[in-house]
């Protein structure tokens, strides 16, 4: 495959994906080799809950024993 090669030639993306990745200035395989995450998380380092600060990004593992749905009232 050559680099000009238009992204949504790559196998797995087709016109809708290639839509979204022109988006992001991403259109030929070229773009998508040379284009890096803007930031990296490091997801092997997991924190207690307890111990997060506010306005860092960290990672935590947990379970999610109840859940509920919750309408507005309409009262804003």
């Amino acid at each position: 495959m050559r680099l000009e090669t238009p992204v949504q030639y790559c196998k797995g993306i087709g016109p809708k994906r290639a839509d979204l990745l022109g988006k992001l200035g991403i259109a030929t395989v070229e773009d998508a080799l040379y284009t890096l995450p803007w930031r990296y998380e490091d997801r092997g380092n997991l924190k207690k809950i307890s111990s997060l600060a506010y306005g860092s990004y960290e990672t935590v593992s947990g379970e999610v024993v109840s859940a509920e749905v919750v309408q507005p009232d309409g009262s804003g």
